[in-house]
């Protein structure tokens, strides 16, 4: 043994070399994140790194894969000799990486190292190969002359040879067999054409690979041979140096990946020995580049990298500097310094720090108590079943494995048939995800399949089909996506959660059919996106959509919505980044456009709703004109003592303002939604107005529930917030209620018969609306499948909106985008391109960027009698129009905008 080959000794060596161990051992679908090992020696174990090789070439049972690299250049560096730190990437720092990885990978690729498999490097072999051609004198023919030679340089040149020796024999064969050479002849080319397309994953794995992944801005111009254009001389030297050392490195770890992707036979990870690395040899920025490619990737690869420098990258400070960045550990410490970064590795990948993925070690002078030197690599055995004498069982089990996994998928997806685009996801008990209507999205806990929120679902369905049919014969009529959001996961568990959003999507149905048929209109397409309980996974399906919207230019934006909530405030803000326009249906809680600058509602919000209760509550205290009983001029407010229900704290804090506006002393009282029961009963005997502030459903219901089971013969009076309509909604909870009589806030009313047509009492906006609701879904003309909430009536204004703004757009000759279809719905007014009367009012968002709320929304306050039916009369209506028949009560409505 050499003196080269002598491991030193040191204190904390097999720390060291068991850190290494623990490192360079891989297991069967092992996604270990591996940092870089950056040895830093001093003088006397200038060949540490070669005692390592050494000790991994006598590996037990046999020679641990590896490759050792030594780097040239100037190793004692004087402080003052050159920057702390690499100077920005120049053309020529390309050519000495790209040198450094093809000599890496060459070693790597050694028939030594080939035991459990040759590694294979090809696209890091190809852009080799491509930055070394010279294609300037084929002139407008450089395509056709780069497709030629890419297609001889792979294994398409033998077919071709073969191909010519059959054609020179060809007067040998058969008449009937002569022009098959000639046919057989254009396989070559249209053999390459098809892998290099990109388009066959399995096939054209490298090609696909290089128009995919993220640097040089592959898509442009589009296709893989354009692109192989831009790599080859002199073209590379027109593009950014960055760019091209990190599409380099990033071939190099992607091939890296692939060949140990799914390989039980690797038991080891491929280790790499860079010794002598400077900020001037090309290994400083080595690293650096790995560094920036798994922060940006975010893909793990097998790749274990070890160095030996004097000086610690990638800062080159001195290995004892207290100001030493990153950290360097004292070999005694490696394995809790390995632990430290790999804790530490996931905040710093999403900080993109510059020394995110090193993991330096200060090697010290040799004393009296270093470890002896005595050292054995183990590499385990791959699995009996990774051998190749089990690879034609391995088939058979992957047959089966196959029918295994897709049932597992199948679950997993929703019951839903692979390919399908936006996906769909099994989360807990909910189906979270996006769908065009072919999937029973909105469904209860239960799974149990409500035939009215079917029926609403087969129709949306149906009115998408005729979208694309129509859009496919009349190809210039304006085609638009909009994305239904909302919470399409029951609230309650059972089908009675879900009749809101029932009444949501019927709603959007009325707006698709009333487009699709009349002529001229856009053609509209709903996508129905389930956001989870309390839209939980709003983010998620925002995310979604965003990638959706890129591929899909017809996406233009968002409709729905649901909950005023931190998580809807999340989901509002994803979709701005994405640059999806929202009008929201149900939505109340006060917005800023500001805050929120490509968001719209067609409810009005809180503060609106809190100053109209406020006048109604403070003229019936002196007013007993719906016999409801004297009260004293004091408010209790029940709200949400969850911070992230949005909408119930906003208004807890609006009916606050406003009732102290108006001389009422205020209560407020927080519950929890297991305490809502509880919270109801605390109600009993309070002789002024309880407000409630919270959650309609199922809160509500239990909240009432208290009340009845407290005081059932003398309840307070009560006067629910917006979202109490939801409660409304559902016959079976009013009944459950009965002799509980209460006041309701809603921002539309719904007809109180089966023919709208011939109630005066609504607006004949409100008549059509509710005649095309009645048609298409006949459930609605009963009394156990109408709504009272409005909700439907909400979602169609919503959907009228964005229609609008697109035909507005087509008249104009515009094209329709969703940054247009933005600034259109800010256009909506009388200044502008004209209201819009929908069937919860006249729609009139006042022409200013900084209005995202229709100006002077009606808001209207109902009744439910003791028998827990809503009474037809209304008792107030606040708008600027009045109704066909006058409320029971009539009073000036506050300026609230």
């Amino acid at each position: 043994m050499s003196d080269n080959d002598e491991l030193p000794s040191f204190d904390g060596a097999r720390d060291t070399l068991d850190l290494i161990s623990t490192l360079y051992t891989r297991r069967p679908r092992d996604r270990t994140e591996l940092p870089m090992l950056c040895l830093v020696r001093p003088e006397e174990h200038e060949d540490l790194l070669q005692a390592i090789s050494h000790r991994l070439d006598e590996g037990r049972p046999h020679r641990i894969p590896h490759a050792l690299v030594e780097l040239s250049g100037p190793i004692r560096l004087p402080r003052d000799a050159g920057p702390e730190r690499l100077a920005e990437p120049t053309h020529a720092d390309v050519k000495q990486v790209r040198d450094l990885l093809v000599n890496i990978a060459h070693e790597l690729a050694q028939a030594r190292n080939s035991r459990t498999g040759r590694l294979r490097f090809p696209r890091l072999s190809l852009a080799n190969w491509l930055m070394d051609q010279d294609v300037r004198l084929g002139g407008e023919n450089t395509p056709k002359v780069l497709r030629r030679q890419l297609r001889e340089r792979g294994i398409d040149q033998r077919v071709s040879g073969a191909l010519d020796s059959l054609e020179q024999h060809g007067q040998n064969l058969p008449p009937w067999l002569r022009w098959a050479p000639v046919l057989i002849g254009t396989l070559p080319p249209v053999w390459f054409r098809i892998k290099s397309s990109g388009r066959i994953p399995l096939l054209s794995a490298e090609f696909r690979w290089f128009l995919r992944q993220p640097y040089l801005a592959a898509e442009n111009p589009g296709t893989f041979v354009g692109f192989a254009e831009r790599l080859t001389a002199p073209g590379w030297h027109r593009e950014s140096p960055d760019q091209l050392l990190k599409f380099l490195t990033n071939a190099f770890l992607e091939d890296l990946r692939q060949a140990y992707a799914g390989s039980a036979r690797h038991t080891t990870n491929a280790v790499v020995l860079l010794d002598h690395i400077t900020l001037f040899n090309g290994g400083y920025r080595l690293l650096d580049l790995i560094n920036d490619v798994r922060n940006d990737t975010g893909r793990a690869d097998p790749l274990l990298l070890i160095t030996g420098s004097r000086y610690v990258p990638p800062y080159r400070t001195a290995p004892d500097s207290r100001n030493a960045r990153p950290k360097a550990y004292p070999p005694a410490e490696a394995g809790n310094g390995y632990r430290e970064w790999r804790d530490a590795l996931d905040l710093a990948r999403k900080q993109r720090r510059e020394v995110a993925w090193y993991l330096p070690i200060r090697i010290p002078v040799s004393g009296e108590q270093g470890d002896l030197p005595l050292y054995t690599f183990v590499v385990r055995r791959p699995p009996w079943w990774s051998r190749r004498l089990t690879s034609v069982g391995a088939v058979v089990a992957l047959v089966a494995a196959l029918a295994t996994g897709y049932a597992t998928w199948s679950h997993r997806h929703c019951e839903a048939w692979p390919g399908l685009s936006p996906s769909l996801t099994l989360i807990g008990d909910e189906c979270i995800g996006v769908s065009d209507g072919s999937h029973p999205l909105p469904q209860p806990a239960d799974h149990h399949i409500d035939p009215h929120i079917d029926a609403v679902r087969a129709q949306i369905l149906d009115n998408n089909r005729r979208a694309e049919a129509l859009h496919r014969e009349s190809p210039k009529r304006p085609f638009v996506t909009l994305a239904y959001v909302g919470a399409l996961t029951s609230s309650s568990g059972d089908a009675g959660g879900l009749v809101a959003k029932r009444e949501e999507l019927a709603g959007v149905a009325v707006a698709q059919r009333d487009a699709l048929e009349r002529d001229g209109t856009p053609l509209v397409r709903v996508l129905l996106a389930n956001a989870g309980r309390d839209m939980l996974h709003g983010p998620e399906i925002a995310r979604r959509l965003g990638e959706l919207a890129d591929r899909d230019p017809t996406l233009v934006g968002v409709i729905g919505l649901d909950r005023s909530s931190t998580p809807t405030d999340e989901t509002i803000r994803m979709l701005t980044r994405a640059g999806l326009p929202m009008v929201a249906a149900p939505l109340t809680a006060d917005k800023t456009s500001a805050e929120f600058p490509m968001y719209y509602q067609v409810a009005p919000q809180n503060q609106r709703q809190s100053r109209v209760a406020a006048e109604l509550v403070s003229y019936l205290q002196g007013h007993d004109v719906l016999g409801m009983g004297a009260f004293d001029r004091s408010v209790r407010v029940y709200y949400s003592e969850d911070p992230a229900d949005v909408y119930s704290t906003n208004l807890r804090q609006d009916i606050e303002n406003a009732m102290h506006d108006k001389g009422f002393s205020v209560e407020s009282r927080a519950f929890g939604a297991d305490d809502a029961w509880t919270a109801g009963q605390s109600a009993c005997g309070f002789r002024g107005l309880v407000y409630y502030a919270g959650r309609g459903v199922p809160e509500f219901d239990l909240f009432l529930g208290g009340v009845g089971n407290g005081c059932r013969s003398d309840p307070p009076l009560i006067l629910g917030g917006h979202d109490t309509s939801r409660y409304v909604a559902d016959q079976r909870m009013r009944e459950r209620n009965r002799k509980i009589p209460l006041l309701y806030q809603t921002a539309a009313i719904g007809p109180s018969g089966d023919d709208p047509l011939t109630e005066d009492r609504l607006t004949e906006a409100e008549q059509v609306f509710y005649d095309k609701l009645f048609r298409l879904f006949p459930f609605e003309r009963t009394a156990e499948g109408r709504s009272l909430d409005g909700h439907a009536a909400l979602a169609h204004d919503a959907v009228l909106s964005m229609v609008s703004a697109v035909q507005h757009l087509h008249g104009d000759g515009i094209p329709v985008s969703p940054a247009a279809v933005w600034r259109e719905l800010n256009d909506i007014h009388e200044g502008g391109s004209g209201t819009v009367e929908g069937a919860t009012g006249v729609l009139d968002f006042g022409g200013t960027l900084g209005r995202n709320v229709p100006e002077d929304k009606p808001v209207a306050i109902l009744r439910v009698d003791a028998d827990g039916a809503v009474d037809p009369n209304v008792v107030w209506y606040c708008a600027q129009r009045s109704r066909p028949v006058a409320p029971v009560v009539t009073l000036a409505c506050p300026a609230t905008g």
